[in-house]
């Protein structure tokens, strides 16, 4: 059976002082949303997705304690039930993104490869010290 393919705009997800950011998907599958892959180009996949976690503005949100072991309580689900139902990754996303904006460190330009490289460059320090033996 033959099968059609059209390409769609992807969905925003954010403006920040004119440049729009676009949710980023599985093999660009429309129906496969990524919750830590954005793009700045609404037909771009693939090299396009950045990591909002490897942006120097990124903020791990804080989360209840893991439901293993003793910490497996009804009062921890009810916090887990509170840290999902407030979004706390979505927000934790918006912030460091606007912020990168903000600051230039996305522009509408932004490859998933320059941020990559941004985050490795902080990671790793340019110049590895010598060791002097004496």
């Amino acid at each position: 059976m033959p099968i059609k393919t059209t390409q769609v705009k992807a969905e925003r997800y954010l403006t920040c002082k004119g440049i729009t950011v676009y949710h980023g998907y599985e093999g660009g599958d429309i129906d496969d949303r990524l919750e830590w892959h954005f793009m700045t180009d609404p037909y771009g996949e693939g090299a396009q997705l950045f990591d909002v976690r490897e942006l120097s503005t990124w903020e791990e949100p804080q989360h209840p304690p893991y439901l293993v072991g003793e910490n497996d309580t009804q009062d921890n689900r009810d916090l887990w039930l509170e840290h999902r139902e407030g979004n706390m990754v979505d927000k934790a996303c918006r912030k460091a993104i606007r912020a990168a904006v903000k600051s230039g460190e996305i522009t509408p330009d932004t490859t998933g490869e320059d941020v990559h490289r941004a985050f490795l460059e902080r990671a790793v320090p340019a110049e590895t010290p010598k060791i002097v033996e004496g």
